[in-house]
């Protein structure tokens, strides 16, 4: 017997009984007393053995509150203190042929209010997340950068040094020593291209071409 406890997690199912008897409103007394919510000293049981009408009888008994055949069955444990006067203590409902003790109405508010903080949780977190990029504060110039809040791409490039002196020095040695090789090999091309051109380009000498005298040769 489970009822000195709370027993709102258990749930007691009996195959053997369901495949031999039909559930029913008449049978579904017969079927909850089987299971370990059942009072063994309740007035049904004395009822029984004594022969005598349940509301002659005082204490803890059960009754059949409500149906919806063949699914559901609600019963109610009540302490009975005259024939005419129940005080209900405790529900139990037979689901598909499966007995479970109903919950208080305490566990039951505590559960949807649970649930409801957890969506109002879950609705302003995906809130913050889409409203976060239209919120965070632009940068100005002038605003020294916080090297903690930089991205790990802008905190390499804020570390990188800024160049010196011998820097620049060095920088226009190398600039110089390009230049003159472009102009050496300038006047290296110019004067290639002066010893490659044509005869009829320079500027030579003209020289008459000789011609025989008629009638003889000359001596």
């Amino acid at each position: 017997m489970l009822n000195s406890q709370d027993v709102s997690g258990t749930v007691w199912r009996d195959d053997m009984w369901l495949s031999r008897y039909p559930l029913n409103y008449q049978t579904a007394l017969d079927y909850f007393s089987c299971s370990p919510f059942w009072d063994a000293g309740c007035n049904n049981a004395r009822a029984r053995l004594e022969q005598r009408p349940l509301a002659e009888l005082h204490g803890v008994e059960y009754t059949l509150d409500s149906c919806q055949e063949p699914h559901l069955f609600v019963i109610c444990k009540q302490l009975r203190k005259a024939a005419d006067l129940a005080a209900p203590e405790m529900f139990f409902y037979i689901l598909d042929g499966s007995v479970y003790q109903t919950p208080t109405i305490h566990a039951a508010f505590s559960a949807r209010l649970n649930r409801c903080m957890y969506n109002v949780q879950r609705a302003f977190l995906r809130l913050q997340s889409d409203l976060d990029p239209l919120v965070k504060p632009i940068p100005t110039p002038s605003a020294t950068p916080d090297m903690q809040t930089l991205a790990p791409q802008q905190q390499i490039l804020s570390k990188r040094r800024l160049p010196n002196a011998d820097d620049m020095q060095a920088t226009n040695r190398i600039m110089t020593h390009v230049l003159r090789k472009n102009a050496f090999a300038v006047n290296d091309q110019q004067q290639f291209s002066m010893l490659s051109s044509e005869p009829s380009d320079l500027h030579l000498p003209h020289v008459p071409a000789y011609t025989p005298a008629a009638g003889g040769v000359a001596s």
